[in-house]
């Protein structure tokens, strides 16, 4: 049987274009069925009825956390050896999103060759910080949701018990399964000594030495605080676009909460920028959870969503145009 690295290579065409095909066709997928009744007029009146003033505190919670992500990513190249500018930092956290709405997942290999090249480092030495940065995302995902579920068990009980079957949900017998295939896969590869097995055992290593840094480098504590910015920004963002739609401004934390993680969920799905499956989370969660009729709660993730994505243009041609003019 031949190496699994030689049949990998093999395939690495085919596994290329499906990753540039797949994002697209969820994103065009999703928005055909979630747009194909939308009324355009009340579109258009649900974006007059927001309140100005939490719109633009909105916009500016969202950039206020991208600066956050930039500077807590620049505590964890410091320790690494590299020590990019403010402005440097900022810039690679804004173009990041901008890649990512035409490249999914792109623009986080982007920002590391972008701080590669401007700060004169190793791309592995930046790409390991990159990917700790984004372990710690995932962690924080994780205490919010059950923070968001301790705050909404009743609402979450009824959308269970609405959504499961007379027979009953197989949720346990779907779980271990899949605790059996993510053990049958770490069995094989602490086991294995093929040169693929050993090229990710060695990655799974520097990851790990990437995400240890962070307990050992210096200002461990503005790290927590920058970290409590990122994501107190976001989630003041999903909470004041709530205060500006009229038929979501009575929503308490606990649907601030809850609706922004299925949001945040959602964004796992590959497609271009969450969009398609962002909006359809929080169509769920809004109408599923909290009653909010489903047209209604579509012309919320809309402008929520549209506006959010006007910003990440914005800022990403501020980025690419100030990359145009440097290097001139």
């Amino acid at each position: 049987m031949a190496p699994i690295s030689t049949l990998l290579k093999t395939k690495l065409p085919l596994k290329k274009i499906l990753s540039y095909i797949i994002p697209p066709v969820i994103t065009v997928g999703l928005c055909r069925v979630l747009y194909a009744d939308l009324d355009l007029g009340a579109l258009l009146n649900g974006a007059r009825q927001c309140s100005p003033l939490p719109v633009v505190l909105f916009l500016l919670a969202n950039v206020a956390a991208m600066i956050c992500r930039g500077l807590r990513w620049r505590l964890q190249l410091r320790a690494a050896g590299v020590n990019p500018g403010l402005g440097v930092m900022s810039r690679s956290i804004f173009g990041t999103y901008a890649v990512n709405l035409v490249f999914p997942r792109l623009g986080e290999f982007w920002r590391c060759a972008y701080i590669s090249r401007t700060a004169g480092a190793e791309f592995s030495s930046v790409f390991g910080t990159m990917v700790a940065d984004r372990l710690a995302d995932t962690l924080m995902v994780g205490l919010i949701s059950l923070t968001a579920l301790s705050l909404s068990a009743g609402a979450m009980s009824r959308f269970i018990g609405a959504a499961a079957p007379a027979g009953g949900l197989p949720g346990a017998t779907i779980l271990w399964v899949g605790v059996a295939l993510i053990a049958a896969a770490a069995l094989y590869l602490a086991l294995a000594n093929d040169p693929f097995s050993r090229r990710i055992r060695q990655f799974l290593l520097k990851t790990w030495r990437g995400f240890i840094l962070i307990f050992s480098m210096p200002r461990k504590g503005l790290w927590l605080l920058l970290t409590l910015g990122i994501w107190g920004g976001y989630i003041a963002s999903m909470a004041l676009s709530m205060a500006a739609f009229p038929p979501t401004a009575h929503l308490g934390p606990g649907a601030v909460m809850l609706t922004f993680v299925f949001g945040s969920l959602a964004m796992a799905i590959p497609s271009n920028g969450g969009i398609g499956p962002w909006q359809y989370a929080v169509i769920l969660a809004l109408s599923g959870l909290y009653d909010i009729p489903q047209p209604v709660a579509l012309v919320f993730a809309t402008l929520n969503l549209g506006a959010n994505t006007l910003l990440n243009i914005l800022l990403g041609l501020y980025t690419f145009l100030h990359l145009l003019l440097s290097s001139r």
